[in-house]
């Protein structure tokens, strides 16, 4: 089978981006073929792949999205495949996966992270989203994408109920969760990496290492986990010496300024750029997610593949796959500091959290990367197959 894949980029510098490459490999070991559509390579593509490159507006964001999305359409028509596989904003693929979510609903949950008073399901698009091009250009995009692809995966329940939501007459959309390998548990890598982090982050001996990871801070729920640390009692504070270890965010200063807001200077370490995300996850006791709106959760897997345990919010579609307290710990209302105060403090002096962890860690075998490509590379086939196509 010939699968012409369409992207802005090869790179493995977001979520998508490195799912699309880690899928190609795998696609390639199983004898299919491929053809990438994108606008910029930045790393090695495998022998035997095929590029074709988009032209694209650079600037502004939405011309950039605008035009990617026309020009592929464009290539699409004139490549030689048996089935296209899109990710994300782009029109004309037979299968697209909609691995960031919904536009629409994104909005929703920036606006209420924006205002940060309101219940979500209360809070209305701000006047600015409503009619920034940026915004309009989503939609747009969005308005076209259900209206013709004929398959949509959607990585997780929440996002196909966001597409529904919005989109009642969207075309079939079928549920395929992210899929990560679970590491080998060692606890002489997770001793050292404790101790290393100790000594780069002057973390105190026997501190409690809680983990926040988030390119978008605001959306991912920090200002409300910086709250939630505020309020930790005394007693706690004292037993257990709870660090919070952020990573991830590109303006640092944001992050500096809501850190002494909360008067938490001596209990935060910020880190910019990390080349080795390993040495956090196996190093932390706690990776804490409380998100405001996400497809999938990336994080939550990387940090299960190596036994670390994970607190995140409904509001993360890859929740749906925990079991509350038996494999994950699950917030319903991330924006209520005592009760994640509460879920947090609860979790640390209780004594089943490396057990949570080990459960995910066993979790994780159900949901491999393989299992997830193999779902995928079937309903390729299937729909190869309705084209009037071989498939082989």
């Amino acid at each position: 089978m010939k699968v012409a894949l369409v992207h802005q980029r090869w790179s493995t510098r977001g979520g998508a981006e490195k799912y699309m490459v880690h899928l190609v490999s795998e696609l390639l070991k199983r004898g299919h073929s491929i053809e990438l559509i994108v606008h910029r390579v930045e790393l090695a593509v495998p022998d035997g792949v095929t590029v074709h490159h988009v032209p694209m507006f650079r600037y502004p964001l939405w011309l950039r999205l605008l035009s990617f999305a026309f020009f592929s359409q464009s290539f699409l028509t004139h490549c030689q495949y048996d089935v296209s596989f899109g990710f994300g904003k782009v029109w004309g693929p037979d299968v697209v996966r909609m691995s960031g979510g919904c536009h629409r609903a994104y909005q929703e949950r920036i606006a209420f992270a924006r205002a940060g008073k309101l219940a979500p399901e209360k809070q209305t698009t701000s006047l600015k989203h409503a009619f920034s091009p940026f915004h309009i250009v989503n939609r747009f995009i969005e308005d076209k994408l259900f209206q013709e692809a004929n398959h949509i995966i959607a990585v997780s329940h929440l996002v196909q109920q966001d597409i529904l939501r919005f989109y009642q007459g969207a075309s079939t959309i079928q549920v395929i969760h992210n899929g990560k390998n679970p590491n080998v548990i060692d606890e002489e890598k997770t001793i050292a990496a404790r101790r290393k982090i100790e000594q780069e982050l002057q973390v105190p001996e026997r501190a409690t290492i809680l983990l926040f990871i988030a390119t978008n801070p605001l959306l991912k729920g920090l200002e409300y986990l910086l709250q939630a640390f505020s309020s930790f009692d005394q007693a706690f504070r004292s037993d257990f010496k709870p660090v919070l270890v952020t990573i991830g965010a590109s303006k640092t200063s944001s992050i500096t300024n809501l850190v002494k807001k909360y008067h938490l200077v001596q209990s935060v370490r910020n880190v910019n750029f990390v080349s080795d995300m390993e040495l956090y996850y196996r190093g932390a006791d706690l990776l804490i997610h409380p998100t405001l709106y996400d497809a999938f959760a990336n994080v939550c897997l990387e940090a299960m593949s190596y036994g670390l345990p994970v607190l995140t919010s409904t509001l993360n579609g890859g929740a749906e796959i925990y079991t509350s307290g038996v494999d994950g710990l699950i917030i319903e209302q991330p924006w209520n500091k005592e009760l994640l105060a509460r879920l947090i403090m609860e979790a640390i002096s209780g004594s089943k959290l490396k057990e949570i962890g080990q459960r995910g860690h066993e979790l994780l075998k159900r949901y491999t990367f393989q299992q997830n490509v193999d779902r995928v590379e079937k309903l390729l086939l299937k729909v190869a197959a309705e084209k009037g196509l071989t498939g082989g």
